[in-house]
């Protein structure tokens, strides 16, 4: 597993997500009016990120939450953490052997 310690505090989020280690990166506006991706394998994410918001909002209710943080997509080959936010949700590719819950904690305190 690769450790995510190259994220500097005074990083922007769009600097953290142009990093190697990252495989690619898109940030929805939550009501699906804007889509901006890195490539096109994270383009399809984006696409599946419009019902993940409804998704989440249907799990939140059924367990009692008010919001969930994230949520990891773990396959053989790369994992995707889609984090819903206020005004946008952002879904972020990892080749297999990065520690996603590193990067998080990091970006989560990027500007």
């Amino acid at each position: 597993m690769t450790d995510v310690q190259w994220i500097n505090k005074n990083e922007t989020k769009s600097q953290v997500l142009s990093h190697p280690d990252i495989k690619g990166w898109v940030a929805i506006r939550n009501d699906g009016s804007q889509n901006v991706a890195s490539d096109e394998t994270a383009e399809q994410l984006g696409d599946v990120l419009i019902y993940f918001n409804q998704v989440t909002e249907m799990i939140g209710e059924t367990f009692g939450l008010d919001k969930i943080d994230e949520i990891h997509i773990v396959c053989d080959e790369l994992t995707a953490v889609c984090m819903p936010g206020k005004k946008e949700t952002v879904g972020v590719i990892f080749d297999k052997d990065t520690k996603p819950n590193q990067f998080l904690a990091k970006y989560k305190t990027a500007r």
